[in-house]
């Protein structure tokens, strides 16, 4: 037997979900600059290679809340290994890439995935925020609120991760703690922008298309 218990702080209210659609609100924030079309597809596409990536000045991965979770019915990886090599493939043709999600680095657990995040995003893990709930976040010369807690307007990042810079990558936004919220890589070869939470908890859709047109 199993015994549980819980509280009532959530009586009464209507909890957002995940609604799926969130391709909406990463295009609507890229096309505030009009001289950027947009065309989406699955991850499935990239990996089974019917998208070629090498046609798109930029990739924008959305990974939301995914991950891996031996519970699951269906398989969810952040980074599979035939995105891994589809990612990598596409920067070594000096594409940019933009990723965000709340489990970047704690769903790559092995030795080999986390120097794929390293070599190719420039970051590691470092844990995942929970001791401090400020939805606050700084960067890019601007500030923003996320959603952390559960409400009836949108699914919340309750535990956003806390990604440090590796190698030639730097910091480019942090949490309310000064803790990094997400990393950034400017080379010559290609670049990389990765958030520790998902970009679309971000509140305000004018906030959005500002932290887009920065990235």
């Amino acid at each position: 037997f199993t015994h549980t218990y819980s509280g009532t702080e959530w009586q009464g209210m209507v909890l957002a979900g995940n609604t799926f659609d969130y391709v909406r609100t990463h295009s609507n924030a890229i096309s505030h600059d009009k001289t950027i079309n947009v065309c989406s597809c699955s991850s499935y596409a990239i990996e089974n290679g019917s998208e070629d990536l090498g046609k798109y000045h930029c990739v924008d991965l959305i990974l939301g809340l995914e991950k891996y979770d031996t519970r699951q019915l269906v398989y969810y990886k952040t980074f599979t290994p035939k995105m891994q090599q589809a990612l990598a493939a596409y920067a070594r043709t000096g594409g940019a890439i933009l990723v965000s999600g709340s489990y970047i680095g704690s769903d790559m657990t092995s030795d080999a995935e986390r120097s794929f995040l390293s070599s190719l995003l420039h970051l590691e893990w470092v844990g995942n925020q929970l001791s401090n709930p400020s939805g606050l976040i700084n960067g890019l010369g601007t500030n923003m609120e996320i959603y952390r807690q559960m409400n009836e307007k949108h699914y919340a990042a309750v535990a956003p991760e806390i990604i440090q810079a590796t190698g030639a990558g730097f910091s480019a936004m942090t949490y309310a703690d000064n803790t990094s919220a997400a990393v950034a890589y400017q080379g010559n070869d290609y670049r990389a922008f990765t958030i520790g939470f998902p970009f679309e908890c971000i509140k305000s859709p004018s906030k959005q298309a500002s932290i887009m047109g920065g990235i």
